[in-house]
C-alpha cells in the first residue's frame, strides 16, 4: 500500500493526472508531493478529480497559477481528508484569498514557504473557515507586513494553534502587541 507519492510533474498533463486519479492505488495515497513544472491546468484537474478520500497531506512546489486555479481549489470536494498543506515558492497573489477560504477540507497544518501573497494572507487567514482547527501555521518569507500581521495575530479563532512560524516577515510593533494580547495564542508551544 503506497502511503506517499512524490511526483515529478514535468510533462504531466491534465489528462495524465486524471488517468492517475482514476486508479485504485492513487486513491489510496495518503501524502502527495507535486514538484517540477506543475501547471495550473494540471493542478486544476486535481481539484476537479473524484474524491481522494485518504489524501491527508499535499505539498505543491513552485506553483505559478492564476487566481482562477486557486478559486477552483478553494471550491474542491476532491480532498475531504486534507489536513496538511505545504506550498513552497511561487506567487499566490490574489489566489491566496481563495485558498484560505476553502471549505472542502479543514486544515490543521498550513505551511507557506517563500510564497508571495501581496500581504493578503493575514486578514484572509484570520477569516478562514478552518482557522480554529489550525494547530501549526508556517508563513516563512511570505511578505507579511505589520498591518497584515496585526490582523493575523489578533485572530481569536486560533485557540488550537500550538506552533507558529512567521520567520522572515515584518510583523512590526502592532503585530507583536497583538501577539502578546491575544488570549487565543496562549497555548502556543513554539514561536519562530
Amino acid at each position: 500500500e503506497l502511503d506517499w507519492l512524490s511526483l515529478d510533474c514535468g510533462g504531466l498533463t491534465p489528462d495524465g493526472l486524471r488517468a492517475l486519479a482514476a486508479t485504485d492505488w492513487f486513491n489510496r495515497v495518503g501524502a502527495l508531493t507535486l514538484f517540477n513544472g506543475l501547471t495550473g491546468e494540471t493542478f486544476d484537474a486535481l481539484a476537479r478529480a473524484s474524491p481522494l478520500e485518504r489524501l491527508h497531506a499535499l505539498t505543491v512546489e513552485y506553483p505559478w497559477f492564476p487566481a482562477e486555479v486557486w478559486e477552483t481549489f478553494g471550491r474542491t470536494k476532491s480532498l475531504p481528508a486534507l489536513a496538511a498543506l505545504k506550498i513552497e515558492g511561487g506567487d499566490l497573489g490574489p489566489g491566496v484569498l481563495h485558498l484560505v477560504a476553502a471549505r472542502g477540507f479543514a486544515l490543521r497544518d498550513l505551511a507557506l514557504l517563500r510564497c508571495a501573497t501581496e500581504n493578503r494572507i493575514g486578514p484572509a487567514l484570520a477569516a478562514s473557515p478552518w482557522a480554529g482547527k489550525l494547530r501549526r501555521l508556517t508563513l516563512d518569507w511570505c511578505g507579511l507586513e505589520p498591518r497584515g500581521a496585526h490582523a493575523l495575530l489578533n485572530c481569536r479563532a486560533f485557540g488550537a494553534l500550538r506552533h507558529l512560524n512567521l520567520n522572515t516577515n515584518d510583523i512590526g510593533p502592532s503585530g507583536l502587541t497583538a501577539l502578546a494580547a491575544n488570549p487565543a495564542l496562549r497555548g502556543l508551544r513554539s514561536l519562530h
